[in-house]
């Protein structure tokens, strides 16, 4: 299962990869820049995920949109804030997950049993 992940902050791509453990590749990216050319270069993702904010506010809407045009996949809204989630679907998300719930809401969105 390969993941792509785009967040600032590093301490959640790691919380990530811990909840999630062994069986799942997940490809980071802190930037827009580097969330865009990871997408291009893998076209096995499976599932993105994608936080609210990298250096402003909702700054990541505009990816969502991008890939949504040619992604037929799960993406997922990875929050702090629930009202930025509801903006992140309307451009194209298909959920939203607190981020201290983001592992177990990837492993329901994908169907398989969460590491504990």
């Amino acid at each position: 299962m390969k993941i792509l992940y785009l967040e600032g902050e590093r301490l959640w791509h790691d919380a990530l990869r811990e909840g999630l453990g062994n069986g799942f590749c997940v490809l980071s990216a802190f930037t827009l820049n580097e969330a865009r050319r990871l997408f291009v270069n893998h076209s096995d993702i499976d599932l993105v995920v994608v936080g609210e904010k990298i250096e402003r506010e909702l700054d990541t809407l505009e990816f969502v949109v991008e890939i949504r045009r040619g992604f037929s996949g799960t993406i997922l809204a990875a929050c702090t804030n629930c009202n930025n989630g509801q903006e992140l679907i309307k451009a194209g998300c298909n959920s939203q997950s607190i981020k201290s719930h983001l592992a177990e809401a990837v492993v329901r969105s994908i169907g398989q049993p969460a590491m504990v």
